[in-house]
């Protein structure tokens, strides 16, 4: 079991706290390992860097691990998707109706919703594994799925992919969500949880991870996401707090460790 608090941005809010369910998927790397064949993608891969060359600009978490999942929904009516939870990244996309073979078998984003709002501002995001472009729209975005409570955030700016890296083309996932802070944010877009804390949508300016113990199995629910207060659920009364480094990631200082024994 593992429990994170997280202060978003230090404001008011006064509405709401909401849990979003998340679900953990046997990720790219494990399916490729146990089928013998991850040495071969790892050559291919390095190959394909050597040929293409990119300077990294935002490195982020690798998801050839482990990868924990939720729901949202985007546009009026809400279509749903399926995103990473991302706390080292600060920008929401997916695919776009218009995106490259890439997208295949993906939801993509259609431009038919009643409150969408188009842009032709570009972004791209590289991240410490695979990369994603594409162009910057507006709509309402809903954490959590259809079928579970949700925090509807209207007017939040989110990219629509035309292209993402190979990386990610059999990724369980549709895109990616970041909860970090803005400062991590590409195209100077307010990333959505800043833009519900901002807009006074929550009781409070924090959210709360609890990972479930999962085991070997895919596909099965991973822990909760609390956004707008403490998971009181799964949260002890005992709370430390520890000052983060910067207001980018969710990053602080180790002042000492111990062994098992006790051993500094």
């Amino acid at each position: 079991m593992r429990l994170v608090i997280l202060y978003a941005l230090i404001g008011l809010g006064v509405t709401v706290v909401i849990k979003q369910p998340l679900r953990w998927h046997k990720s790219k790397k494990v399916e490729m390992i146990e089928r013998g064949v991850y040495g071969a993608y790892l050559e291919y891969r390095n190959a394909l860097r050597t040929l293409n060359p990119e300077s990294v600009g935002h490195r982020v978490l690798d998801y050839s691990d482990y990868e924990y999942v939720g729901n949202i929904t985007i546009g009026t009516p809400g279509q749903p998707f399926v995103v990473v939870l991302d706390t080292g990244s600060a920008n929401l996309w997916v695919p776009a109706e218009n995106c490259d073979s890439s997208c295949h078998g993906k939801h993509m984003f259609t431009n038919d919703s009643k409150t969408f709002v188009g842009s032709n501002t570009k972004w791209r995001i590289n991240y410490g594994e695979g990369n994603a472009r594409g162009v910057l729209g507006r709509d309402v975005v809903r954490f959590g799925g259809e079928d579970e409570e949700q925090l509807v955030v209207p007017d939040t700016t989110f990219g629509l992919a035309s292209h993402i890296s190979s990386d990610f083309e059999d990724d369980p996932a549709d895109g990616i969500l970041g909860l970090a802070f803005a400062e991590l944010a590409v195209a100077d877009a307010v990333p959505p949880l800043i833009n519900a804390i901002d807009k006074g949508l929550l009781d409070e300016p924090i959210f709360t991870v609890w990972l479930a113990r999962r085991g070997p199995q895919d596909g099965v629910p991973g822990g909760v996401f609390t956004y707008g207060g403490l998971d009181k659920d799964n949260c002890g009364d005992i709370i430390a707090y520890e000052p983060l480094t910067s207001a980018t990631y969710f990053q602080f200082k180790v002042h000492c460790a111990e062994d098992l024994q006790g051993n500094n």
